[in-house]
């Protein structure tokens, strides 16, 4: 498995909706892999307390909006605070079926 692109957002308070936070780093990461989202094979997005804190449960679906016509599985994962991290787990699982893997946190 390589990590061949990274994308973040500035961090500390932002006025930014989590779809426009999460879509920054998407672009970002992919204009630093130099991979266009229609490569993408499969994603996993983690997140904890999206629910509670914006009312926003299925981080997958919103991940799915921002990759127009992509029809890929995307999976959410949740671990409390290890959230983002612990996606590329599942995701290096991944690897023996799909070439290129988006893993993203929020």
């Amino acid at each position: 498995m390589y990590i061949v692109g990274v994308g973040r957002t500035k961090f500390g308070a932002r006025k930014e909706t989590l779809a426009e936070l999460l879509h920054e780093a998407v672009v970002k990461a992919l204009q630093d892999a130099g991979v266009g989202y229609e490569e993408i094979d499969a994603a996993y997005v983690g997140n904890f307390c999206a629910g509670p804190m914006v009312g926003q449960l299925h981080l997958n679906a919103l991940l799915a909006s921002l990759l127009p016509g992509s029809h890929i599985p995307i999976t959410q994962v949740e671990t409390a605070c290890a959230s983002s991290a612990t996606a590329r787990f599942p995701a290096g699982i991944a690897m023996a079926r799909y070439r290129t893997i988006l893993v993203a946190g929020v």
